[in-house]
């Protein structure tokens, strides 16, 4: 069963549910599924989204929760929302970190009992006592880093891809992409919004930072504002797997996500990069990068290799002018 069919199931026995979550893409399943707009509350990282001690049970599904920070988020959340004896249920796959959520709750909540096991997935429940306390990932000063030689601040954020740094990808990904003219360029997947604030720092007009994550977007947000950037800046918050809003742009960077929460999904990365080249004007350019084995010129035809390292590589495309001849950027098989 899935996490949008249990909270609606609850809500028709009589309970009242609300879904809380930081992936806007989660946000819209549950409004999908027939979740009424206001039971569904997005969270960017700022204050406490339901009333402290409100809620009665709490629901963390480590299918959708990549990495111990963010477990750890989740699980602070439902502490602070749940009354005193209330209760805490955690379910996932042992590939989902299912044993050492486990042992987390036992650390922070003396007990987790497994209330079902079966094809590899468990339900724990933990009862959270009133004097019960997990910490949230602690905020981290400002780092000084520079990016393709842009000289940048960042916000260091747990839970973030890469903490919301520059990895050795994206120092690729802004290398090839620095030196091509953008008055509106768009970083797909943003992140801490590294990629897109080194680009305004090289003179890019104005870009638009998209990413699906409301914590990185918050993130983002105060990246921008730490460098003055902001008043130059569009934070949209979007599943770039299904769409790229505020388009065309004349230059768009991405580094696209293989994985749904800490399963790997190839297919994924290839519908990011499928909906950012929908988003390039005529005549303007994708920057994409990647692992070396993920090969997304079977995505976009057009990609071509122009930089990386042993590890990644970056692949760029123009798009033809209006009305030119041929469609050299669609999908391999395209007419």
């Amino acid at each position: 069963m899935s996490r949008e069919a249990a909270l609606l199931r609850l809500r028709a026995g009589g309970a009242a549910v609300t879904a809380c979550d930081w992936h806007a893409a989660a946000l819209a399943r549950a409004v999908a599924a027939g979740l009424p707009p206001e039971c569904v509350i997005p969270w960017d990282g700022r204050g406490m989204p339901v009333p402290a001690g409100s809620a009665d049970v709490g629901m963390v599904d480590l299918a959708h929760i990549a990495g111990r920070a963010s477990f750890t988020l989740a699980v602070s959340l439902c502490a602070r929302a749940l009354r005193p004896g209330g209760r805490l249920l955690v379910c996932g796959g042992n590939a989902d970190g299912a044993g050492g959520a486990e042992r987390r709750l036992r650390e922070w909540f003396d007990g987790a009992l497994v209330l079902a096991y079966g094809g590899g997935r468990r339900i724990l429940e933990s009862r959270v006592p009133a004097a019960a306390s997990v910490a949230p990932p602690a905020p981290v000063a400002a780092e000084d880093v520079r990016l393709a030689g842009a000289a940048l601040r960042l916000h260091p954020a747990e839970g973030v891809f890469a903490r919301g740094l520059p990895d050795a990808a994206t120092e690729q990904l802004v290398r090839a992409a620095a030196d091509t003219a953008a008055r509106h360029a768009c970083d797909v997947g943003c992140g801490g919004g590294a990629a897109g604030i080194a680009l305004l720092a090289r003179g890019a007009a104005r870009c638009a930072f998209v990413d699906e994550n409301l914590l990185a977007l918050e993130v983002a947000r105060r990246n921008l504002e730490l460098n003055g950037l902001l008043p130059r800046a569009e934070i949209v918050a979007a599943d770039a797997a299904l769409a790229v809003p505020g388009g065309p742009y004349d230059v768009v960077v991405c580094n696209p996500p293989f994985h749904d929460g800490p399963s790997p999904d190839p297919a994924l990365g290839r519908a990011v990069v499928h909906r950012a080249w929908a988003a390039v004007a005529p005549r303007g350019r994708l920057f994409v990068v990647g692992h070396r084995f993920l090969r997304y010129e079977e995505e976009v035809g057009s990609l071509r290799e122009v930089g990386g390292d042993r590890a990644f590589r970056v692949l760029a495309a123009t798009r033809p002018a209006a009305g030119g001849a041929g469609r050299s950027g669609g999908r391999r098989g395209e007419p």
